[in-house]
């Protein structure tokens, strides 16, 4: 059905570009009155609670700590990645599990939470970082004092993955 819908994109854009710019005198496209073929709205497979215990566990060594606030920000608050790598020390209140998200999906800001677990993990990691001003990232990335990139976190994440075998 995807491919389907995708070739009518493809033929309704082509033939409205050659009724303005080829044929403009009245021509009507041979796809007017035929309908776009529905395409079905599947939601994408979540995953699975002892995939990220797994994860979690095989977070050691080097930015072992880091990682495992990571992963538990991810699974308990819902952040998405962009979210996640945006937040500022500000956003967190490690007391109440409020995250502020100032510029989630839509350019929206809205409050999460997170659970007294991903609490845990994060004063653990902020404790192992030090202290950091009200501005900085939370997250840093392996080397050097920059924030976390998105590309970081693919990789971190994928690390993590193979290392738990998942």
């Amino acid at each position: 059905a995807r491919g389907s819908h995708a070739s009518y994109r493809a033929l309704r854009a082509f033939f409205r570009w050659w009724g303005r710019e080829v044929d403009g005198s009245g021509w009507v496209s041979p796809l007017a009155n035929i309908k776009a073929p529905r395409v079905p709205k599947s939601p994408l497979v979540g995953v699975s609670d002892s995939t990220v215990e797994k994860m979690i566990a095989a977070c050691s060594g080097e930015n072992g700590t880091r990682d495992r606030a990571i992963l538990n920000l991810l699974y308990s608050s819902g952040l998405r990645a962009g979210e996640l790598v945006a937040l500022r020390i500000g956003d967190l209140n490690l007391t109440t599990g409020a995250v502020w998200v100032d510029c989630g999906k839509g350019n929206k800001s809205r409050w999460t939470y997170c659970c007294a677990a991903t609490r845990r993990a994060l004063r653990g990691y902020l404790r192992d970082r030090g202290e950091p001003a009200e501005d900085a990232p939370v997250f840093l990335a392996r080397r050097g004092g920059e924030a976390l990139t998105y590309a970081g976190l693919v990789y971190g994440l994928k690390s993590r993955a193979a290392q738990a075998g998942v």
